[in-house]
């Protein structure tokens, strides 16, 4: 099939098509406040977006059998009726709208578990395109903002599944389109739901939000009953959204805590470092400097450790040594990396590097991380001066420089 970038252009030039063909929302209405008249420009602008929200929004809630064609039947149910109670309605689009009404109960008796006909992506995208032009359309252009208000409530499960997917999906750092296990439906599966079941749950909240649809069109000249209303809308969604972005969060918080505790450095860590960097300092054996700076590697948390000395060409000697400690998981995985390189400096020669790597995660354990790296690079350093001394510049190639 086509990439996700692939199918939003393509989305996006058919809503740009359809705005040229006039399915433009020219005013939207605020209880309380009125009609607000939009520009051309903005109403274009909206329009093009409402398209291809709508047509995602059908897409991403079609995780089950009979999911997007029960939710797409309730939404053009509801506008149907509502143009069915407006007089001035194109009665073109309303009878379009019973149509698709009436196909879409058709095919849900072979749709809904256990499905023998599926609706796939190609599916989904047309029932979200046609909701979209059908809604601004229903009704003149008098009562459009209504008829998109009415879209709005009809589809509520969808377009706020479609907002907490894209907002989990970047708060855990990944792809806004990239499928995951995290929709509304795969969430009552986890709490123990059937398939079947799940899908009646949401049908239950899509009847309920259709109902609340139509009160308001018959509300729109009570505000102060079209604001109840609403506000009763709003608290449906609002305990929708506590319910799954709190177990979001709460799942979010332990890994965040799991991190801490993986990359946190012992309470200890500075101690170690001085007692390996005082053994470095005073051994006469470089291997066994080697064998100190694994051990730190190891309490730091470190992901590798580099030491490239510059050496004269010789058989006989190793220039470059080379320790990986971690093999990250998936959670430190998305993490970013943090380098730390030490130039190995003494009187006269620059003896070479010690690089260290490692995981970023908490800002006050990666600057103690840095200063501790830097005392052991330092005790590096200081073990060649001291213990190598006599044959320094028949060893190492690199003179400092003097300023």
């Amino acid at each position: 099939g086509l990439g996700a970038w692939k199918k939003l252009s393509f989305q996006f030039a058919t809503a740009l098509l359809m705005a040229g063909f006039g399915f433009v929302i020219d005013r939207i209405s605020i209880p309380g406040w009125g009609v607000v008249v939009l520009d051309p420009i903005t109403g274009v602008l909206l329009s093009i977006c409402w398209f291809v929200v709508l047509m995602n929004a059908v897409n991403l809630i079609d995780g089950l059998d009979g999911l997007a064609g029960g939710v797409a039947f309730f939404a053009v149910a509801t506008l149907y009726i509502v143009a069915s109670l407006d007089s001035s309605s194109n009665l073109l689009t309303t009878l379009f709208a019973a149509s698709l009404a009436g196909s879409v109960v058709g095919f849900l008796f072979y749709n809904f578990n256990p499905a023998t006909i599926f609706m796939g992506d190609g599916g989904s995208l047309f029932l979200g395109f046609v909701i979209a032009a059908v809604s601004i359309q229903t009704q003149a252009k008098s009562s459009t903002a209504i008829a998109l208000s009415v879209s709005v409530l009809a589809l509520g499960l969808p377009l706020l599944d479609t907002v907490m997917s894209v907002w989990r999906r970047i708060q855990r750092g990944q792809h806004p389109f990239r499928a995951d296990k995290g929709h509304i439906h795969h969430r009552l599966l986890a709490m123990g739901l059937t398939p079947r079941q799940a899908t009646l749950a949401l049908y239950g909240l899509c009847a309920v939000l259709a109902v609340l649809a139509i009160a308001v069109k018959l509300q729109t000249n009570n505000d102060l009953r079209m604001v109840l209303v609403i506000s009763a809308v709003v608290a449906i969604l609002a305990a929708l959204v506590h319910l799954f972005r709190f177990r979001e969060l709460a799942v979010q918080r332990q890994r965040a805590l799991l991190l801490e505790d993986q990359l946190a450095l012992p309470p200890d860590a500075r101690l170690w470092v001085r007692d390996w960097a005082r053994t470095i300092r005073t051994t006469p054996e470089t291997s066994a400097v080697w064998d100190r700076l694994c051990e730190a590697a190891a309490a730091l948390q470190l992901r590798s450790v580099d030491l490239k000395l510059y050496l004269r060409r010789d058989p006989q000697q190793t220039n470059q040594h080379h320790y990986s400690l971690f093999r990250d998981n998936e959670d430190l995985a998305r993490l970013p990396y943090e380098t730390e390189v030490v130039s190995l400096l003494g009187k006269q020669f620059w003896y070479g590097d010690l690089a260290a790597t490692f995981r970023s995660g908490s800002t006050a354990d990666d600057l103690e991380r840095r200063v501790l790296i830097r005392i052991l690079g330092e005790a590096v350093a200081e073990h060649i001066e001291t213990h190598q001394l006599p044959n320094l510049r028949d060893r190492f190639v690199v003179s400092r420089l003097r300023l």
